[in-house]
């Protein structure tokens, strides 16, 4: 997990320097820009030794670092035990976390869901995956439950800019499961 965290850092990094200095010159707005991490318990931080230590907090101490504090304001909205699927178990659309997203307004946000998703009953967990998005060899995108809905986050989210632009949205893939049927998940469908 230790490594995960550093990856999606990076990964966050990377995204939020691509776009810092173009959001900072194009909006001339004294306002910080505002980052958003959607996800679920992964995201919240749920199993970090502290909260300080989730992936946003880490994000938002590494752009007060490098740019300073009040530049940048990363809002952590990760929901323990939330998925994308509409009709999961836990769906991230029903949550105080996704109304709080509708809400706001974002330069940039970053959305990490889907572990949860992959929920089955053959694993020990709840009846999540429907199983209609075909194969690696062959996918079936135009009937997937899972990316339809993701589909239609991201159409959501593109329109909460705070500009007439819309922000700028990034997806990150869950880490992997390291251990056969934990939390109920299956490992392959990660």
């Amino acid at each position: 997990m230790q490594m995960f965290v550093h990856v999606a850092l990076a990964v966050a990094m990377a995204t939020v320097r691509c776009h810092a200095h173009e959001e900072a010159e194009s909006s001339n707005k004294s306002e910080a820009v505002q980052i958003v991490c959607v996800g679920d318990s992964i995201t919240h931080g749920s199993l970090a030794s502290a909260q300080a230590r989730s992936y946003p907090a880490r994000l938002q101490a590494l752009l007060d670092d490098i740019h300073g504090a009040g530049r940048f304001n990363v809002t952590n909205l990760g929901a323990e035990g939330a998925g994308m699927l509409q009709h999961g178990s836990d769906p991230y659309w029903g949550r105080p976390e996704f109304l709080t997203l509708a809400r706001g307004q974002w330069d940039i946000v970053i959305i990490m869901l889907g572990t949860n998703d992959a929920k089955d009953k053959g694993d020990g967990g709840d009846d999540n995956w429907e199983d209609n998005c075909g194969t690696a060899d062959m996918p079936n995108l135009p009937d997937c439950t899972f990316a339809t809905d993701y589909k239609n986050m991201i159409e959501l989210v593109r329109s909460l800019g705070t500009t007439d632009l819309p922000p700028h949205v990034y997806m990150l893939i869950p880490p992997p499961l390291m251990h056969r049927s934990a939390y109920g998940i299956n490992q392959t469908m990660i």
